[in-house]
């Protein structure tokens, strides 16, 4: 028993020695192995004389050394198995997920609003009539005119004529002057070009007067274009704006 217990201690303490340092098997060099050979055969003599048992040979015990060092080796070389995870089911939403999505319904779009012509010239009392145009080198015409315009060298006065009528039970009064209303004229949709201002006393522009009940007056808008531009005149209209009123109206 005694021999068991110091071959037990023996092999306990190379072991250990063996094992000392951080955790892993290192490998012995030959000067390490005669160390550990003499210390163990230290040990063997040490306690020889208490014991007529046979004790374990030195290669023996070195050979069982080497075989639980590399059993150690290979068990901390082998990567520890992970448990397998059952891959888990997605979660079914029974529910129908609402759509949030609003739905533009596009069959009814809302129509350009047209204002009437009295409108966009700031003559909401009044009613206003587009009766045509003509073409002049100047307006008005004859010698006894307070004045007159002239069209320049190669150019045309187009003269856009209009009536104005009073409807109502009572007297109206305009002053074009205290309005903001913006006249333009168009030749076949190419552009448009403002009117002219005057000192004319028929400009609508510029008009002041006073309507009673059931009167009318001839006015007109005055513009000056090339007479290239005027020679073949298919469509002409004119664009009127009263501050947010606008519109465009066809001149026949």
């Amino acid at each position: 028993m005694l021999m068991k217990k110091i071959f037990s201690c023996l092999i306990i303490c190379i072991c250990c020695f063996g094992m000392f340092g951080c955790g892993s098997m290192p490998n012995l060099s030959a000067e390490d192995m005669d160390l550990v050979s003499e210390y163990a055969a230290g040990l063997l003599l040490k306690y020889s004389a208490a014991s007529d048992n046979r004790l374990m040979d030195m290669d023996e015990a070195m050979a069982l050394l080497e075989e639980k060092t590399k059993e150690q080796e290979v068990a901390e070389e082998e990567p520890a198995e992970e448990p397998v995870k059952e891959a888990e089911e997605p979660e079914v939403n029974e529910e129908p997920t609402p759509n949030d999505t609003p739905v533009i319904d596009k069959t009814e779009e809302t129509e350009e609003t047209i204002y009437p012509i009295n409108d966009c010239l700031g003559m909401d009392l009044l009613t206003v009539d587009l009766i045509g145009y003509e073409l002049k080198d100047s307006y008005p015409d004859g010698s006894g005119a307070f004045f007159a315009l002239d069209a320049k060298a190669g150019n045309k006065l187009l003269v856009l004529k209009c009536t104005l009528t009073n409807n109502t039970d009572g007297d109206v009064s305009v002053n074009m002057l205290e309005k903001d209303v913006t006249c333009k004229v168009s030749l076949d949709g190419n552009g448009y070009k403002n009117i002219l201002s005057t000192m004319l006393l028929d400009d609508l522009s510029t008009y002041m007067g006073t309507l009673s009940s059931g009167a009318s007056v001839d006015l007109v808008l005055l513009s000056e274009w090339k007479e290239e531009d005027l020679s073949n005149i298919t469509n002409l209209s004119l664009y009127a704006k009263c501050g947010e009123m606008s519109g465009t109206y066809t001149v026949e």
